[in-house]
């Protein structure tokens, strides 16, 4: 431990400048750490694997990209993500869990238009995470527990679709332990429309109740307004965006 702790500071010591962060008394503090896949076997246990051969640590700010795929297996017997990390997949990079479950763990997942998250098992516990329009999500089941935050930002076309396997209630969550912040700000159809944002399997009973989440709507300057639901029936999460009004001449 004391050697990891030392490639820790030493490595934190490269990116005080821009982290403005260190190692201080001995306890590893939050730096930037960024996959290269040195190792070449995809694990994200293995230190090689990422900048200054350093693990990811709670708080970190880190980066997959560069069409890499990290495996998170074997990511301790928890499956958790660093707690309070912030995560960015970009550049077409994807973040799998082979087998078993990977659990966000208070942190917060950034996927880009060409990330993708995917694998098995997806324990959401506590986490946020932020799609850009075209990101992918296509695990086996999709697991709300504790107070989840989920961002949408469409495009000026829209959004795609994610498919999230099945979604399951941890700790008998409902939908009020959600929040919903929903950018539809480049979207530039004017004429109404309904998106599908995730298309489930299937759900728990435990979402068949009143859709009462947090609905934060983001319409910057395209005029428009919009209203989120969800499709018991077919298992959807639907974003219904309204018309423009037209101005009277």
């Amino acid at each position: 431990m004391i050697a990891s702790q030392i490639k820790r500071g030493l490595y934190c010591i490269r990116w005080m400048m821009a982290a403005g962060m260190c190692a201080v008394g001995g306890v590893a503090q939050a730096v930037v750490v960024s996959w290269d896949g040195g190792a070449g076997d995809g694990l994200w246990t293995n230190a090689v694997n990422w900048s200054g051969n350093v693990l990811p640590g709670a708080g970190d700010t880190i980066y997959i990209t560069n069409l890499a795929t990290a495996n998170a297996l074997g990511l301790a017997s928890s499956g958790n993500l660093p707690s309070g990390a912030t995560l960015t997949i970009s550049g077409g990079a994807t973040l799998t869990m082979s087998s078993g479950a990977i659990r966000l763990n208070g942190s917060t997942l950034n996927v880009a238009s060409n990330g993708t998250l995917t694998g098995a098992f997806w324990d959401l516990n506590n986490g946020t995470i932020n799609f850009e329009a075209g990101a992918g999500a296509t695990m086996n089941d999709w697991e709300h527990k504790g107070a989840n935050v989920f961002g949408y930002k469409l495009s000026s076309n829209g959004f795609t679709t994610l498919t999230p396997g099945r979604l399951r209630s941890g700790n008998s969550a409902v939908w009020s332990n959600a929040t919903y912040n929903i950018n539809i700000s480049a979207y530039n159809i004017t004429n109404g429309t309904t998106l599908v944002l995730a298309d489930y399997v299937s759900h728990d009973a435990a979402f068949n109740g009143t859709f009462n989440p947090t609905v934060n709507i983001t319409a910057g300057a395209s005029g428009l307004s919009a209203s989120l639901a969800f499709d018991t029936a077919n298992s959807k999460l639907v974003l219904t965006i309204d018309a423009v009004a037209m101005m009277p001449r």
